[in-house]
């Protein structure tokens, strides 16, 4: 199992295509988690 950490910074309009890859690169490594490190995004990335 893997964990993943995905710092991100008004990162929007790219943050649904980064699930998706992540998604699909599981299917190799089973992803236990995704934790996603914000520092005060002002654009709705989470």
């Amino acid at each position: 199992m893997i964990s993943v950490v995905v710092p991100v910074l008004n990162e929007a309009d790219n943050v649904q295509a980064l699930i998706n890859e992540i998604v699909a690169a599981s299917a190799t490594a089973p992803i236990r988690e995704i934790v996603y490190v914000d520092d005060g995004s002002t654009d709705n990335t989470l």
